[in-house]
């Protein structure tokens, strides 16, 4: 592509201010335009191919039909016009970076993140299919990103080589990257549609999480010729920790036939993401569980009934006061009949003494007088007017008698016996 320093000029009224890509087909450049004022992405054919008209047909085309897509992860284009011989669309100025250099800075990235970048992509890419428009030229360096990670689909629908700094060079053989192309449009087949789009995606799913591709070529024609005639790597062979079911999707969306394919861009995703949910309910299950606390020895069990806790339940902020010992006092006995209490109540006019106190240091306590019992009067029983209580005395009288006269008899016989006995021993 002829080098032309077109910074500072203005065309169509668009102030270019810095370049910001160059491809085998077009420059991209930051611009301002003055009505409105904004600053917008502005990308104008190569001068070489704005000499063909049928490249310059095609730019109008396209870029017209582009136009009418409107989605959000879609960069929209604000116009398409021509100023001085220069052909040119302005574009939404899109600050951030692209996938690839997203991939570049931080190699490969998880199943999950993957999954939320790429998802923004594969709605942008069913939509331009269902408006019969077909992208040709998924890669990396067309996904646009910004600091908040929204994702918007680049340069759709224009189909360029891959000259200058886009990788393996290809003048003007096939449309399209080496690296990303399919293999019917690595061959040319006018059969083109839907499925050669899904192929490249593909590929760009492949290169995020493994950071490597498909097929290993040193030359654009070799790279054609591989996905020809090769079948492509799994992507476990660079990233064994990815599940399995990862390499029959990725395999299926890379089929060299178009039919064996996915259908749609966002079929390859849900499948992605069943496995990843399913990858994570995998990885929790496989985690040791947390066994509950068990009670530490340090803590009081609670008391058990009639049982009394040694440890009890700390008062907040209470310390426990000494208590004062009680001095114990002497108890007066209570007095027995006939018998004078040794410290009676006053008297009038007397002063009342100290029971007896506690002997204090250095005293000597003094002997009490022993109390003299006194005889008590016997109580003699009065005859009762019940004659049921004065019948069972009388009986009682004479049973005592009766009881003295039968032992009485019983001595006197066992003294006559043993006399009996010492006689006739003697």
């Amino acid at each position: 592509m002829t080098q032309l320093n077109l910074i500072g000029r203005t065309l169509g009224g668009f102030e270019i201010l810095e370049e910001l890509g160059r491809g085998g087909m077009s420059v991209v450049y930051k611009a301002r335009q003055q009505a409105p004022n904004r600053i917008v992405a502005l990308k104008m054919l190569a001068p070489q191919l704005s000499l063909h008209s049928n490249h310059v047909q095609r730019f109008h085309q396209e870029a017209n039909s582009i136009a009418a897509l409107q989605h959000p992860h879609i960069v929209p284009i604000y116009t398409v016009g021509e100023d001085q011989g220069f052909h040119f669309l302005a574009m939404q100025y899109i600050q951030g970076e692209t996938l690839r250099d997203l991939m570049q800075r931080e190699g490969p990235l998880s199943l999950e993140r993957s999954i939320n970048l790429l998802e923004q992509a594969a709605q942008a890419l069913d939509y331009a299919h269902s408006q019969q428009v077909i992208h040709r030229d998924i890669k990396p360096s067309n996904m646009m990103l910004t600091d908040k990670g929204w994702l918007y689909l680049t340069d759709f629908g224009l189909a360029r080589d891959t000259m200058g700094n886009s990788g393996l060079t290809s003048v003007g053989m096939v449309m399209g990257t080496p690296e990303y192309i399919s293999p019917e449009q690595a061959q040319g087949l006018a059969t083109i549609g839907p499925p050669t789009d899904i192929y490249a995606f593909g590929v760009v799913l492949f290169e995020a999480l493994t950071g490597h591709l498909p097929f290993v070529a040193d030359t654009a024609m070799a790279m054609i010729g591989a996905r020809l005639m090769e079948a492509p790597r799994a992507p476990r062979f660079y990233r064994p920790d990815l599940p399995v079911d990862v390499d029959m999707i990725l395999l299926r969306a890379l089929a060299r036939q178009p039919e064996m394919r996915y259908q749609t861009a966002m079929a390859i995703i849900n499948d992605l993401q069943i496995v990843a949910q399913q990858a994570a309910l995998w990885s929790q299950a496989s985690q040791p569980q947390t066994p509950w606390p068990q009670v530490s020895q340090s803590q009081t069990p609670w008391p058990q009934q009639g049982q009394t806790p040694q440890t009890p339940w700390p008062q907040q902020a209470q310390t426990p006061q000494p208590q004062a010992r009680p001095t114990p006092q002497p108890q007066t006995p209570w007095p027995q009949q006939g018998q004078t209490p040794q410290t009676p109540w006053p008297q009038q006019g007397q002063t009342p003494q100290p029971q007896t106190p506690w002997p204090q240091q250095a005293q000597t306590p003094q002997p009490q007088a022993r109390p003299t019992p006194q005889p008590q009067a016997r109580l003699t029983p009065q005859p009762s007017s019940d004659p049921n209580l004065v019948a069972p005395a009388k009986h009682d009288r004479s049973s005592l008698r009766l009881g003295f006269m039968i032992g009485l008899g019983i001595s006197v016989s066992s003294s006559i016996l043993f006399w009996i006995v010492m006689l006739l021993t003697g």
